[in-house]
Order: C-alpha cells, then structure tokens, then sequence
C-alpha cells in the first residue's frame, strides 16, 4: 500500500500549522472589509474550489447519472455548509478537508480500490483533523471544539466520495 504523497502531507500540514494563525487572518480580514464582504470572499473561495474540483474530477468522461451524482455532490458540500453553518471561518472545513481527502484518496487507492485503502484514506483525514483540534489546545487564543472535528471528517468524506464518484475505475 502506498503512503501519503509530499502532496498530502503539505496539505495536511497546512491545515494544522493555519490553524495558529487562521482565525486572526480571518478577523482582520472581516474588520478591513465588514462582514458581508468578507463573506462574500469566503463565497468566493468555496466558488473557487469548487472549479479546482471540476478540474480534477475532468467531468468530460461522465455522463448520465454519474455526471449528475458527481455534480449534485460536488455543489451539495459548499451549499449545505453555507446554510447550516453560521460562521464563515468554520464553512472552510468543508472545503480544505475535501482536498485533503481527495489528496488521501489519490495516494492511498491509486488503482486499486479496496476497503482497506478506503478506510487508511478516510483514518488519515480524520487523524489529521483531530492533530488540528489538539494543535489548537496549546494555543493561548484557540480552543478544541469536537463539533470541529466533525466538521473536518465531513470535509474529507465530502472529497473521497468525489474522488470515488468522480475519477475513471
């Protein structure tokens, strides 16, 4: 079985080491802008992705009711955290972790797509988000929040269940 790529583990390492200065970013950003602006940005971003994704997935090959379940699942992730999440800060979860389990997905399954690669892909997401709450109890201006943690396994399921829709068997 393959291990994680520089890829994954960059993206991984990211999303932990941002987690110390994310949120001052982000209140900087919303103090600069306003709110509505700044979630007009974060929209931005999730639109953003959205179109990385697309680009990754490469829809071309799909067609019929897999063009459609990929489509509707790929709009569904960013749609659903925009409505039932309040924060705009927490919405990013979503996205970031649904990178870092299509990132997973594309190291751990290659072209053999077994069980066991699928759940050493979705354990290495949620290991990660957790390591993410964790980091964030040695910070004086953070706290652990295992709604968080949800959140980031949701992310990555979000991204593996695009990869194993999306990419070509």
């Amino acid at each position: 079985m393959n291990l994680p790529s520089k890829r994954t583990i960059f993206i991984a390492a990211g999303i932990i080491l941002s987690a110390s200065f994310t949120r001052q970013l982000m209140d900087f950003t919303e103090a600069l802008i306003g709110k509505s602006g700044f979630a007009l940005v974060i929209g931005l971003v999730a639109l953003s992705g959205i179109l990385i994704f697309l680009s990754l997935i490469g829809i071309n090959h799909l067609s019929g009711i897999r063009f459609v379940s990929v489509f509707l699942l790929l709009i569904a992730g960013p749609l659903l955290s925009w409505f039932y999440i309040t924060l705009p800060q927490v919405r990013m979860h979503i996205l970031l972790y649904g990178f870092l389990g299509w990132s997973a997905c594309v190291d751990f399954l290659g072209k053999k797509r077994t069980a066991l690669r699928i759940i050493c892909a979705i354990l290495l997401c949620v290991l990660v988000g957790y390591l993410e709450e964790l980091f964030q109890l040695i910070l004086p201006y953070r706290y652990y929040d295992n709604w968080d943690v949800v959140l980031n396994s949701l992310g990555s399921l979000w991204g593996i269940a695009l990869y194993l829709l999306g990419k070509k068997k």
